[in-house]
């Protein structure tokens, strides 16, 4: 391969990257108006007993979301 083919290669490639970036760039992302998720910091997350017979030796779990006694899904 000489150089001049090399070259042209080169340049079809940035070019093609470029072309991508663009395409990235025009993508319209729309709003969700009723989000059904919400991001918290680990921070805000309340730590309790797993298991609260074991005392001490109980492993901590942080209710993320509903109550994890209740009946309804929730997250730990």
């Amino acid at each position: 391969m000489n150089k001049s083919t090399l070259y042209v290669l080169v340049i079809l490639g940035i070019l093609s990257c470029k072309n991508q970036e663009k395409k990235l760039n025009e993508t319209v992302s729309e709003k969700i108006e009723n989000p059904t998720n919400k991001v918290i910091l680990s921070s805000e997350i309340v730590w309790g007993k797993l298991n609260p017979v074991r005392g001490d030796q109980s492993p901590q779990a942080g209710t993320i979301w509903v109550n994890r006694k209740g009946k309804v899904a929730t997250g730990f």
